[in-house]
């Protein structure tokens, strides 16, 4: 795990669940030198996590190296924010294969890329059973808008109104803005089916603290 803000949240993320992190300063676009980097931590980690480096730029190196280094498939994920994803198994030793996660570089992107995908295989390799945030049941506030065969993420706040949760936007939803994470008790979820959700009407919200 690098220095940069991204990096952070996810170290943050990964302690959250329990987990230890190892700690490195962050790899230059170099191929040769992000590999000599990734090779030093594989013998000590479980699971293998990096942010940035796995869209279609052309000096995105992350992928080329995760992909010589093993099987690792590189999609756009039916989800935002956090479309571009990678994923596979690395050989961290002989015999010994351990789960790669490419997560996105945008800070909100890489942070619900974590919980949706990161944070319950970390939890399964500890044995434990409560693999995802908890999630509770809201009414909206506020209209949400998605992405017509997406899944969305809305950030929103809670607050109990006539003994029920109420959900609204924490505000501009960009997967750059931290702000909308900051001000956020959960995460909203908007089935792929729809691409407009309308005030009153329920939503699923994954926890991210507790209300």
């Amino acid at each position: 795990v690098g220095v940069t803000p991204t990096a952070k949240a996810a170290r943050v993320l990964a302690r959250d669940t329990g987990a230890q992190t190892l700690r490195r300063m962050i790899a230059s676009d170099d191929k040769a030198d992000l590999r000599e980097t990734i090779e030093e931590l594989l013998p000590h980690a479980d699971v293998l996590v990096t942010t940035g480096g796995v869209s279609a730029g052309r000096y995105d190196m992350v992928k080329v190296v995760l992909a010589e280094l093993g099987d690792v498939q590189f999609r756009k994920v039916g989800m935002r924010p956090g479309m571009p994803q990678a994923f596979g198994f690395i050989e961290a030793d002989p015999d010994r294969y351990i789960p790669c996660f490419g997560l996105p570089g945008n800070p909100v992107s890489a942070y619900v890329s974590f919980e949706v995908f990161v944070r319950p295989t970390i939890r399964r390799l500890q044995g434990r059973r409560d693999l995802s945030r908890p999630r509770i049941s809201a009414a909206l506030e506020a209209p949400l808008d998605s992405v017509a065969d997406k899944v969305e993420f809305t950030r929103v706040t809670l607050r109990r109104r006539d003994g029920e949760w109420q959900a609204r936007p924490t505000g501009a939803q960009g997967s750059g803005i931290l702000r909308s994470l900051v001000d956020a008790d959960g995460l909203a979820e908007v089935p792929a089916d729809r691409d407009r959700l309308e005030i009153g009407e329920r939503v699923v919200v994954h926890l991210l603290r507790s209300v």
